[in-house]
């Protein structure tokens, strides 16, 4: 690899670094001070690699790296940069998709993403600086970034067990309310009308009860009176149910999750030095400002 450089009057080279991102490998392409492409290559995402790509720059050379990620895909490469004591901005991928529309060439690929967010670095000077989060910091985005994927999956997969529900019973789909911890305990053993009438009220009330589920009379009573109103069993109904089961067991697993994902966020939070000052203002809880620091170091 033939390696072009551009020397200023000060006898500093001035030199722009993009990097495309990705999981197992980086793309990484340089640029100098009219945006001519210097060097363009892949770069597996691993200490050795990464240091051979870094180590090619001089100890005296002035180069801005920039990369269009700040979450764990960058985790390894933003580390050794700033280990080697390297400028490091952050561009947003909707500003390198704005961008791109500028520079004629190519369809989009790696090596192309890479010199678009070369140049943008180079042409813009209002890119904020990649830090290196602190332990804590680093700590709280990984939680707050693994609960937004809980909520995700909760999301999607009480939507899925409503639809099932409409093809077992319409009226019991109506009549539950599938993201209360009660309902999902019931919908995991008794998943049809047939059977919430033959359990019965008191063995469902006690049922609920032994799962510790709050508003256990309620529930029942909403479940029976929903259960009476069909006695026609649907077609495909029994694959219907036993799916049923297993959603509602899954979401109960996540609902618990999440709760432990919280207490975690919550116990972070609580060792920052300004914790007490952060809790004082309207609205500004663990999780906030935990999604604060995801922000910040997740992208």
């Amino acid at each position: 690899m033939t390696w072009i450089w551009v020397l200023r009057e000060d006898g500093l080279v001035q030199v722009w670094i993009g990097v495309d991102a990705g999981k197992q490998a980086h793309h990484a392409a340089a640029v100098d001070v009219a945006g001519r492409v210097l060097w363009s290559t892949r770069v597996a995402n691993d200490q050795q690699a990464i240091a051979d790509l870094i180590g090619r720059v001089g100890a005296d050379d002035e180069v801005v790296w920039a990369v269009d990620l700040v979450g764990c895909e960058t985790a390894l490469l933003r580390a050794m940069l700033a280990l080697a004591g390297q400028q490091t901005v952050y561009i947003p991928g909707r500003t390198v998709k704005t961008m791109a529309a500028g520079f004629a060439g190519e369809a989009k690929t790696d090596a192309r993403d890479a010199v678009v967010i070369a140049n943008t670095a180079r042409m813009r000077h209002d890119f904020l600086p990649v830090e290196t989060p602190t332990e804590l910091i680093a700590k709280l985005a990984l939680l707050v970034a693994h609960r937004a994927d809980l909520v995700e999956d909760w999301v999607r997969t009480v939507n899925r067990l409503r639809r099932l529900m409409l093809g077992i019973s319409p009226v019991l789909e109506r009549a539950l309310t599938f993201t209360n911890v009660a309902t999902l305990s019931l919908i995991s053993a008794y998943h049809t009308p047939e059977q919430i009438r033959a359990a019965g009220r008191d063995q469902l009330i006690a049922y609920l009860r032994r799962h510790r589920a709050v508003n256990a009379v309620r529930v029942a009573d909403q479940a029976l009176a929903a259960a009476a109103e069909q006695d026609l069993t649907l077609p495909g109904q029994e694959t219907a149910a036993a799916l049923a089961g297993e959603l509602a067991s899954h979401l109960l697993h996540l609902h618990q999750r999440m709760k432990n994902t919280d207490k975690a966020i919550e116990q972070a939070f609580g060792t920052h030095p300004q914790a007490g000052i952060i809790r004082s203002l309207p609205g500004m809880g663990a999780l906030v400002a935990g999604g604060g620091a995801c922000q910040m170091n997740c992208g």
